[in-house]
């Protein structure tokens, strides 16, 4: 699963109804990961 690849999704979603911020700060985070990897 690519959840299992990300770990940070879970901390995202974790995260997600006690700041906004964070939430969206790890979001980013975590779909440049996953460009990232694709690009390599």
């Amino acid at each position: 699963l690519p959840g299992s690849q990300y770990p940070t999704d879970t901390v995202v979603e974790c995260c997600e109804g006690e700041n906004g911020m964070v939430r969206s700060a790890k979001v980013i985070t975590a779909q440049r990961a996953h460009a990232h990897w694709k690009i390599l």
